[in-house]
């Protein structure tokens, strides 16, 4: 009896021993758990501050992001106000230069086609007491005669040139870079050779006296003229007016050679120029940044001073010799450029460009080949100093645009 009683018992045993030992594992588990939420929970409070951190840092990152918009909008709009004030500042000293040098203009030309002067006006010395001598018997204005028919000229020469390019059947691809300098230069000959009655209507009245009648400054007489030597009407009635073929040659070939010069010299100057400034902020350290009014638009100023220039000096004598040509047989009465006063009848008879050389040569010695050129030397003179105040002003405004 009692053995059975301890049989019974071990199996009682037996049996709650699996209850006991999943109740343990239950509550393993359960503390397990316990650990686990209350590892999240610390995790949790440990990366709050850091989340806010970042929430934080990707606030200002946005705010810096807008801000740079910001002033990147402001830098754009800067940069175009400056472009369209240096833009005008430019036009503006090129219109001044236009009307200051014009009356050394006017002399020069009337002193390369005057065959009978004795003094040839060389230096800038003898230039002076002569355009003071013109303006006092003649009045103010002569010295400014003609300026209205060449702002007219220029007009038309870039129309005819943009007729020209529009109308030309050509077609060069972008790689083809000589044959496409031979057709610009064969557009650019098209539209001298039209232009040249014109030219030579806009010389006469440069050239012509005052006296007697005084010339509008702003007309259109110059169109008229131009088309009467085209068509043949109200001509003089002279055998030594040469034929507008034999004028298109020296005119093609100063303009074509002017023109050649002057865009080398240009692209020269503008390289020289930017390589020098580069250098100099190399020296300085200067950061990365909007360019000024000065780097913009100055360089144009001083390629187009010297191209200018140099194409002028250069070519002075072709210029002497067209202008005599051009106004051959015109009956055209000019100033006295030797003491001025009084007048000096034209009545030159070349046959061409060679005889007029030879002719100047052997009767008026090589130095009438530069007759006038000393009212060069004062006209770039002023020019210079017209683009040194230019540069002054350019970086007084590009000074207060920095201040912003």
């Amino acid at each position: 009896m009692a053995g059975t009683t301890a049989l019974n018992f071990n199996n009682y045993e037996s049996i709650l021993q699996p209850g006991k030992d999943k109740n343990i594992s239950e509550d393993n588990e359960q503390a397990k758990l316990d650990d686990i939420e209350q590892a999240e929970a610390n995790i949790l409070k440990d990366v709050a501050p850091k989340r806010k951190d970042v929430e934080s840092e990707e606030e200002n990152s946005q705010n810096l992001v807008i801000a740079f918009k910001i002033n990147l909008q402001d830098l754009s709009t800067l940069e175009q106000n400056q472009r369209t004030l240096g833009l005008a500042i430019s036009l503006i000293s090129h219109g001044i230069y236009k009307i200051m040098s014009h009356p050394f203009v006017v002399l020069r030309r009337q002193c390369q086609v005057n065959h009978r002067s004795v003094g040839y006006c060389l230096t800038p010395f003898s230039v002076l007491p002569t355009l003071i001598g013109i303006q006092r018997h003649q009045g103010f204005s002569t010295l400014w005669k003609g300026i209205g028919s060449t702002v007219v000229i220029r007009v038309l020469v870039i129309s005819t040139e943009s007729v020209i390019t529009e109308m030309a059947p050509i077609s060069v691809k972008r790689n083809q870079k000589p044959i496409k300098f031979l057709e610009h230069m064969t557009l650019k000959s098209a539209s001298f050779m039209i232009m040249t009655p014109f030219f030579t209507a806009s010389l006469l009245e440069t050239l012509q006296c005052n006296f007697g009648h005084r010339n509008p400054l702003f007309n259109l007489n110059c169109l008229v003229n131009g088309f009467n030597r085209i068509i043949g009407r109200n001509l003089p009635t002279t055998t030594r007016l040469l034929p507008l073929w034999k004028l298109m040659i020296p005119t093609v070939s100063y303009h074509i050679l002017h023109y050649m010069l002057t865009t080398l010299i240009e692209k020269i100057t503008r390289r020289f120029y930017r390589k020098s400034e580069s250098n100099e902020m190399e020296d300085e350290e200067i950061t990365e940044k909007s360019r000024t009014m000065t780097e913009m638009y100055f360089p144009d100023l001083v390629a187009n001073f010297f191209g200018n220039m140099i194409s002028d000096i250069i070519l002075y004598p072709l210029e002497t010799i067209m202008h005599r040509l051009l106004v051959q047989g015109t009956r055209t009465i000019i100033d006295n450029t030797d003491v001025g006063v009084g007048v000096v009848p034209l009545d030159t008879s070349y046959d061409g460009v060679l005889d007029c050389y030879t002719s100047m040569v052997n009767e008026e010695g090589t130095l009438s080949l530069y007759k006038g050129i000393g009212t060069v030397v004062v006209q770039y003179a002023l020019s210079y100093a017209l683009l040194r105040t230019t540069r002054y002003v350019f970086q007084k405004l590009s000074n207060n645009f920095e201040y912003r």
